[in-house]
């Protein structure tokens, strides 16, 4: 059997033609890559329909990086793992990072972070306003976690003596999330299982970007929040943020007959934060498993939900 790969296939002009082509003459398993999510949404479904597999690639997750300390150092101890987990949250997944020094990485960082953006955002799109293009960018990985609607962006912007129509955010916001650079989270009614069509969330999609543009003001419990969706998302959950009367819970995770809820907060040592985590789920009817993720050593799980330390979550792919 012949074995045919392609890389950014996307950038070649009526590729899917060429693809099914191959597909039918040769006796031949075909993989193709390509860096946006408008790779197979083209005519090769219809050419191929039902006879290609997706398989969507993302950084290395906690565990994987743990793997490659494994194998490179041995076994490791928990204060190890510790220090892998906090370099994690500043530094990422990509897999060259664990090659380089504190200062290449951020550089490497930096090189991979202007790729997307220029090639497969800027050049792809033909866009034109790339200052605003960047700033858009900058405002939702710095606020990674929080909640946005088109409408809440174009107030931030104008108050940035920025104005812009709602119609171009949301091309701006479709063509950031194509490039796969942010991952959206739609909101659902947990009562009626709904999904509410505003109010979004957007996560990076490699904590390594989030220090790039947060920098010093970067906040601990919003990577928290997104390493936690990331995992989720690789674990193949379809995950929203749930909605409870005033309430919000961080992630509503299904897959097959699987449901779970999940509060991430950085701590709850204080009664209050603790109370405003578990509250919500609480007031949850059903019976499916219910977290709260923090980064304390303490066991503070109560009333059937299940209190667990990040690194153990990250740790377990059981979950």
């Amino acid at each position: 059997k012949i074995y045919l790969l392609f890389d950014e296939i996307q950038l070649v002009s009526n590729w899917e033609k060429s693809i099914n082509a191959y597909r039918i003459d040769l006796n031949c398993d075909i993989y193709i890559t390509g860096s946006n999510s408008k790779l197979l949404s083209g005519e090769l479904a219809t050419l191929i329909s039902g006879r290609y597999i997706k398989i969507d690639l993302y950084p290395f997750s906690f565990n994987e990086i743990l793997e490659y300390y494994k194998v490179t150092n041995g076994n490791l101890t928990k204060d190890n793992e510790k220090s892998i987990f906090n370099k994690y949250l500043k530094y990422g997944g990509l897999p060259r990072v664990l090659d380089f020094d504190d200062d290449e990485k951020i550089d490497y960082l930096t090189d991979i972070y202007s790729t997307i953006v220029l090639k497969d955002i800027i050049y792809r799109n033909n866009m034109r306003n790339i200052g605003f293009l960047e700033r858009l960018i900058k405002f939702l990985i710095t606020n990674t976690g929080q909640i946005f609607s088109v409408n809440s962006i174009k107030k931030y912007l104008k108050h940035e003596n920025i104005n812009v129509s709602t119609n171009t955010i949301s091309t701006y916001l479709k063509h950031i999330t194509e490039a796969y650079i942010l991952l959206k989270a739609q909101r659902e009614e947990i009562k009626t299982k709904k999904l509410l069509s505003v109010n979004e969330k957007y996560y990076c999609i490699d904590p390594g970007f989030y220090q790039l543009q947060a920098g010093v003001n970067k906040s601990r419990g919003q990577i928290l929040e997104n390493v936690v969706f990331l995992e989720l998302i690789r674990r193949k959950y379809r995950v929203t943020v749930g909605n409870i009367g005033k309430q919000e819970i961080d992630f509503i995770c299904r897959k097959h007959d699987k449901t779970i809820y999940i509060q991430v907060s950085e701590s709850i040592l204080d009664e209050n934060t603790r109370e405003r985590e578990f509250n919500p789920l609480e007031k949850i009817s059903d019976n499916y498993p219910k977290y709260v993720l923090t980064l304390d050593d303490w066991d503070y799980s109560k009333n059937g939900i299940t209190h667990l330390n990040v690194i153990d979550f990250l740790k377990n792919e059981n979950i």
